[in-house]
């Protein structure tokens, strides 16, 4: 009887993938130790995580094993692990062999790039990450509280701030800023109604998005004044074939005929007239038209950026796309100053922070705005 083939094993991970975790926090022979939360699994410092399987080799397509990680904050929040024993919530490096899923991955290795202390009550009450004022111990756990949650709380407690660089120092990473986790973790109403200076943030924000976009537009005017050209050389053809229609044949038109395939491909073949007429002068060809452009917002993520609506409060990347073959960030962002460039097949993008410091790469990756639908922070219609 034959067996049914077994599925092959996904391909290495080149260079590290970001992930996003979250765990509990405890002290393991006098060192702060982060423990996952479903399993008593301990992230020893200085020491990168290794997944094991009993079966095989993990991780592979076949099989749940792996080290599991959320591919952004905002995927975190909704996975249903966030609760009020969560002390650390942060970004991890994956590494090895690296299964890809939906809204995240499974990897072989994997270690703390960026950790924070946050309040697991405000979490699990869908307030997203707050700041702790102070670190309490109970039955040998350790959990971070707000100013709100530690009234009543009668064990014996430390500074956050002292708890957080002790954290930060065993395991030799930055700390996560609070503006990356604050609104992402957040799965409620929060108390964004009645924080003023938070509102006044995200509006400050949304007129910054709305700024950039007008400045972008005004310079992709100027830089694509041949798109007017271009358009007024599509009612050639245009008026040809409507005269055609109608039984009305030009005079071009016994001369020579010109085939264009769509301006998406940028490509135009120029065919030569059957009879040639010195005294008509030769057919001249089109212009090649400018790229197509687009005007994109997302989301830092380490290694690559998410799509999001420009209105979405959690954008922090402003993007220029190029529909061209890419030349480099000194070409391709010639325009302006940079924070992070990303190049593909037929596609670039030069991307510009917010100026809240936003977690990605210089050279981060994204796919093309044209392939992702609008909806979810991809090229508008128009820019197509």
């Amino acid at each position: 009887m034959a067996t049914s083939p077994q599925p092959a094993d996904p391909p290495l991970s080149l260079e590290p993938v970001v992930g996003w975790r979250a765990w509990r926090l405890r002290r393991v022979g006098g060192v702060l130790t982060l423990v996952s939360l479903t399993r008593d699994d301990r992230w020893a410092p200085n020491d990168a995580m290794e997944a094991t399987c009993p079966r095989h080799r993990a991780p592979t397509q076949g099989c749940s094993c792996g080290l599991y990680a959320a591919s952004s904050a905002r995927n975190l929040a909704h996975s249903g692990v966030l609760g009020m024993d969560i002390c650390v919530v942060g970004a991890i490096a994956m590494w090895g062999t690296v299964v890809e899923h939906a809204r995240g991955a499974r990897s072989q290795y994997a270690y703390p790039a960026r950790l924070r202390l946050v309040c697991g009550r405000c979490l699990s009450a869908g307030a997203g990450a707050v700041d702790p004022r102070s670190v309490a111990e109970s039955d040998g756990w350790l959990s971070a509280v707000c100013a709100k949650h530690r009234k009543g709380i009668t064990s014996p407690s430390w500074p956050a701030d002292q708890m957080q660089s002790e954290l930060l120092s065993a395991y030799g990473v930055d700390l996560m800023p609070i503006e990356r986790v604050a609104l992402s973790l957040r799965t409620g109403p929060g108390p964004l109604r009645s924080n003023p200076p938070e509102l006044l943030k995200v509006v400050a924000l949304a007129i910054w998005s709305i700024v950039k976009f007008v400045l972008t537009g005004l310079f992709m005017l100027w830089a694509y004044s041949g798109l007017i050209i271009f358009a007024l050389m599509l009612l050639v053809p245009a008026f040809n074939a409507v005269t055609h229609l109608l039984g009305i044949e030009s005079a071009d038109a016994a001369t020579s005929s010109i085939a264009a395939t769509s301006p998406s491909t940028q490509t135009y073949v120029v065919v030569p007239p059957k009879h040639h007429h010195p005294d008509r002068g030769t057919p001249r060809p089109y212009r090649r038209p400018p790229p197509a452009f687009a005007a994109v917002c997302g989301v830092g993520a380490g290694s690559h950026v998410e799509y999001v609506s420009c209105r979405d409060p959690r954008s922090d990347l402003f993007g220029f796309a190029e529909r061209t073959e890419p030349k480099g960030p000194k070409t391709d962002c010639s325009f302006g100053d940079r924070d992070a460039y990303t190049r593909g097949p037929h596609y670039s993008i030069c991307w510009s922070s917010f100026g809240l410091g936003a977690f990605v790469h210089p050279w981060a990756n994204a796919p093309s705005p044209w392939s992702v639908p609008h909806q979810e922070g991809g090229a508008l219609y128009e820019h197509r």
